[in-house]
């Protein structure tokens, strides 16, 4: 596992994230109309190979967010690292399908001046270009 990567049992295992989730079930159903930027500290870090979905909590003005950074071959690819204790700033999407959820567009880790897009403006993850949107759960 890479810095910052870390095993638990966080929010996504709960809701059967894991190996066999797919490009991200609840990433597919976004609130497009809701995007915003949220800034705060890195509180917990869940991602890595076969881990289910990647998942951090940000603590933004003092509450808890939990942000979906999907696709994680993306990140990865792109050597991008997100620790407990780095401070963030995410353009992201509420889920319409998990209530509570941010899915991350885009993610600007000011403590390690590293940055990355992941969706374009309509929610669609940039890697998916040629298959079209994600369309949830793959078997």
């Amino acid at each position: 596992m890479g810095r910052g990567m870390m095993r638990g049992a966080g929010p996504m295992r709960a809701m059967g994230g894991g190996p066999g989730m797919g490009d991200c079930a609840i990433c597919t159903k976004l609130d497009l109309k809701a995007v915003r930027t949220l800034a705060g500290i890195v509180q917990n870090v869940e991602m890595g190979p076969g881990q289910g979905l990647p998942t951090f909590t940000l603590l933004v003005d003092g509450r808890a967010t939990a942000i979906v950074a999907s696709p994680f071959w993306a990140l990865q690819q792109a050597g991008f690292s997100i620790s407990v204790g780095d401070s963030l700033s995410v353009v992201a999407y509420p889920s319409l399908q998990q209530e509570g959820y941010f899915i991350a567009a885009e993610i600007v880790n000011t403590t390690t001046q590293q940055n990355i897009k992941l969706r374009d403006e309509n929610g669609i993850p940039l890697g998916s270009r040629g298959r079209g949107p994600v369309q949830g759960v793959r078997r």
